[in-house]
This record gives C-alpha cells, structure tokens and sequence, in this order.
C-alpha cells in the first residue's frame, strides 16, 4: 500500500506544477491510485488540487466518476482537496460554477445512468433530458406496486436501454407481461429479480415467460435472472453469461431447462444456483454446449440435483466445475459423488467441490479429476476424525496427484482439541505427491495465557513436516515467538540443518496482538521467510478456484452479483 501512497503523490506534485497540462492517461491514472489508496486510508497527505485548471476534458472524465470522488467544499489558496466531501449525484456539480456547470451539461454520457428507488421523481426526467439518445444504464428497484410509471418509462426508452437491472414486487402479474414486449435493440445487460411486496402477503410467482424478451434482443450478452419460475422462450444467439436462481421452494423443470440451455448456442459461462430438479427429472440426451468454459453449482439441493445437471450437459474439453452442496446430513454422502456423477467430468480441467457444514468438516475442495488441491476444515467435535477419515479414503484414489493440500484445525471448546500432529500425519500419508501444505490452526477458545503456553502447538508439538513439502504456511490464532526452544520450530530448523530446508516459509498472524516473531528469527529455516498480519485463512481464498476466479460469476458470500 505504502507503493500506492508514493505513486498517487508523486502525480499529484506534478499536476500541481502544471494543471493545465494534465493527460487523460494521466488523470485516468490519478483516479485510480486515488480510489485504492484513499479506501484504505481515508486520505493522501499533500492532495490539494488545482482543479479549477483543468482542462475541460479532465473535468468530464473526473465528474465520470461520481458518486465514486470526493471532493472538499473548502478550498485553500484556490486548491481542492479530494478526500472530504463526497458528491453522490451530479446535480450538485451543475451548481459550483459556471464552467463546471456547462462542462456537465454538454457530455450526455455523464447522464446516462438512471438509479430508481421505490419510484420516479423529477431528478429522472432531467437526467433524462441530458442523456439525449446517448446509451442508458437503467437499475430500476421497486418495492411497490408501480407498474404504470415503469412500463411508461421503458415504453419511451426502450430502444436506448443497454444495461437494465428490475427488481419488482411480486404484484406483477401474468397481464403485465403483455405490455412487456418491446424490441431493446441495444440492450447488452439484464438482471431480473423478483422480491416480495413491502407490503402485503402475495408470493404469487410473477415473471412470465416471455417478460421483456418477445421483443428483439439480438446484442444481449449476460442474463441474471433470480426466483425464476419459467425461462424465456426466446433464442439468444450472443448471450455469453447466464446466472439462474429458481424461487424459494421452487423446482427447476428439467425439459424445460434445457430447452432454454439450447436457445443460447455461444454460452461461456453457467451458474445455477440453489438447485433443484423437479421429481420427473430423468436422463435425456445431453445438451451440447461447445463454448462452455465455466460451470458453477451453487449450493445444490442434493448430490442427485448436481448429477441430473451434470448428466444434461455434454461439458467440453478446458472447462472449470465448481459444486457447492449445502450442510451435509451424513458425511458418508461424500462417497455419492464417486462413480457417475464425478465420472461425468473426466474432461474437465479442474473440479471443486465444497460441503459447507459448520458444526463437522467445513471445507473439502478436490481440484481436477487429476487433483492438484485438496482443504480440509476439522473442527473439534466428536464425529470429527470419522468425518475426515471417510473422506480421506473418497479422495485416495486420486491421492497420488494432490500437489497441495490445505488443513484448518478450529477450537469452540477449551477442554476438546481437532489438532494432533497424529491427524496430519494419517492424511499426508494419504497424499504422497503434496509439495505445498497450509496449516490453519485456531486455538484461541483454548489458549488463555497471554504467551500462548497452553496452545496446541506447544502441548502437542508441529507435525512431522515430509521432505517432499517445501513450501509450508502457518496460520496461527496468536503467535508462538515468545519462546525459547519451542518444539514448533525446533522441527523446521532441524530439517534445515540436514541440509533440506523449505523453500518458502510463511507465517501468517492476525492483525491485532502482539507479534514477536520476526525474519530474523526465523531466518535460514526457508530460503524465503515471510511474516503476514493478515490471518483469516477461509475456505474462499483457499484453492486456485477461488483466488483467481474462473469467471467474475462466481458468488461471493454476499452473494450479490455485479457486472463490469
């Protein structure tokens, strides 16, 4: 971060010295250190800016960037300063000045974005007017019955519409759809979402099938469509993303789905989730998606509802698989997935599949039908080395191609330990092949005395480390330097005095405490050391999978989407 701080004041110095001149690389450059560096900490010493020397291509791209800039409405020898003030809408930007006034009013792309909460107002007409015939981006949220003023507005504008995202009370009927059928010529972007009425009991099921799409949409790239109860009945020859989510409790039927999946002959990118096939869902002749390059699954219903997708879809060679199964009843369901369903995925090139159940195993991520990742989450109940020893003989057929390995040991019971160098020891045996290995253990319920004499890693002492493994991360609730000769890293150093020490060494440590651990005290144990305040190893960051995303599709814990 301290690099960002120096780039964004270096520029800044320069500008000051000469506004006049400022580039729109230059500027464009600017905005960007400016929006990493003051969300991390709130402000850049020296940032007053000569603002009123721009030229007037600087001011557009600047007032481009609302609500995302701030600006200080108190000035200093004719300076503005960035940090203070935020704009959250151009209106104000029009009443400054003059100059700023005019600049505003003159670029119609500035008045192209179109946010409706609850209802229309007469701010929208203005942005309307000044957006002229320039390409809209409509986000439309609508809590109420307000049909009449939305099917208005998209009557009158329905050919300007590139972006649109309607979220809609569920009064919106089957009849309301009739009215829905207008060609969108431009219309790049859609996310449809159905809520509830803020008030009232209707849950009826609203979106009909061929809401807003009977119309002509040849440029329509990416849909979204959440609580869907039909699909739409037209062919989208461009359409590249799809996100689907049924509606609470409703199941997906399964002709019809891939019905839908073959009018969207150039689909790159699925996402299903919270899936659920209806109880007639049975094998058919597979859909054929040739430009597939990544399917996720989230949060199946059951391992049956991943198979009955995963069986209607002829997947391609270079594809990325994400599955995530919601809370296990019986760990022995992992073994569900072995045989047909995984079998479905031979030519895949990686795999995940996580059951995300808080009180056993919390994490089990296989990558690839050739595995090169493997997490573990043990957490310290009594069912736990059950748990993993049943999906440590599901995995150890493919044990020999695990690369890397994951494992988290979690404390929610002073007296009850997950941790034993035992445990790791039964599951590396099971992995001979794994070169890189993270440890996660927290056992801060456990460890009360402030120089963690109590912790797992003192009592029990550090796994044996194979040679094999030469990369090794720690991940330690609290940290274990105020020790003479402790065991932990007597194990470390001892391999390095054998002459095979790691290659990399990584301890990683929460935030906030005290850290006495430093690189020189941990030097020559790896031929890079490495100390992070950084802790908080969750399962997303975990595998490949999830730090470098295969599609931007991929949810978040939000599970919130956003395009670019």
């Amino acid at each position: 971060m301290a690099g960002l701080f120096e780039q964004a004041e270096l520029l800044l110095a320069g500008i000051q010295k000469d506004a006049a001149s400022l580039t729109l690389v230059d500027a464009e450059r600017l905005l960007s250190l400016l929006r990493s560096s003051v969300s991390s900490a709130g402000t850049i010493r020296n940032s007053h800016i000569p603002i009123h020397q721009f030229p007037d291509e600087i001011l557009a791209l600047i007032f481009g960037h609302v609500p995302s800039i701030k600006l200080d409405a108190h000035t200093d020898d004719q300076n503005w300063n960035w940090s203070l003030v935020v704009l959250d809408e151009l209106v104000p930007i029009t009443l400054v000045c003059r100059r700023w006034h005019d600049v505003a009013i003159s670029r119609s792309r500035l008045w192209t974005i179109i946010n409706v909460f609850r209802e229309f107002s007469p701010k929208h007409e203005v942005y309307l007017r000044r957006a002229g015939t320039a390409p809209l981006i409509c986000r439309l949220f609508l809590i109420q019955d307000d049909e009449r003023s939305t099917l208005d507005f998209l009557g009158a504008y329905h050919e300007q519409i590139r972006e649109l995202q309607l979220l809609v009370p569920f009064v919106w009927d089957g009849e309301v759809s009739a009215l829905l059928r207008f060609p969108m010529p431009s219309l790049e972007q859609v996310r449809l979402q159905q809520v509830m009425r803020e008030y009232g009991l209707d849950r009826r099921s609203v979106f009909n099938r061929q809401l807003l799409f009977d119309g002509c949409t040849p440029r329509l790239r990416k849909l979204a469509i959440y609580n869907i109860s039909d699909f739409p009945a037209n062919r989208f020859e461009q359409l590249t993303d799809l996100d689907l989510r049924p509606s609470m409790g409703q199941w997906i039927e399964h002709t019809a789905f891939l019905a839908f999946l073959s009018r969207c002959p150039m689909l790159q990118h699925l996402a299903v989730r919270y899936l659920h096939f209806g109880p007639t869902a049975s094998e058919v002749l597979r859909q054929q998606l040739p430009h597939l390059r990544t399917l996720i699954i989230w949060h199946a219903e059951t391992v049956l509802a991943c198979h009955h997708l995963l069986s209607s879809i002829l997947l391609p060679l270079d594809v990325s698989v994400a599955v995530t199964f919601p809370p296990l009843r019986d760990v022995a369901e992992v073994t569900n997935l072995h045989g047909s369903t995984m079998g479905l995925c031979k030519g895949v090139t990686r795999v995940s599949v996580v059951f995300d159940d808080r009180d056993r195993i919390v994490t089990v991520v296989a990558m690839g039908m050739a595995l090169a990742h493997v997490q573990f989450s043990l957490q310290d109940v009594p069912q736990g080395p059950s748990d993993w020893a049943t999906v440590v003989s599901w995995l150890s057929p493919h044990g020999y191609s695990v690369t890397e390995l994951w494992l988290s040991f979690r404390s929610h019971f002073p007296l009850v330990a997950s941790y034993s160098p035992d445990t790791v020891a039964a599951i590396l045996e099971r992995f001979p092949s794994v070169t890189s290995l993270t440890v996660h253990i927290d056992d801060s319920a456990r460890c009360t005395s402030p120089g963690g004499n109590d912790c797992w890693l003192r009592t029990a002492g550090l796994f044996d480390i194979p040679s094999r493994v030469s990369h090794l991360r720690l991940c330690l609730s609290h940290d274990i330097a105020p020790s003479p000769g402790l065991a932990a890293m007597d194990v470390i150093k001892s391999r390095a005095q054998k002459g095979n020490r790691l290659t990399s060494l990584i301890l990683d440590l929460p935030s906030v405490g005290l850290v006495c651990s430093t690189v020189t005290s941990l030097r020559g144990m790896a031929d890079v050391v490495e100390i992070r305040q950084s802790w908080g190893c969750s399962w997303m960051e975990a595998p490949e999978v999830y730090r470098d995303p295969p599609h931007k599709l991929w949810p978040e814990w939000t599970e919130v989407f956003f395009w670019d």
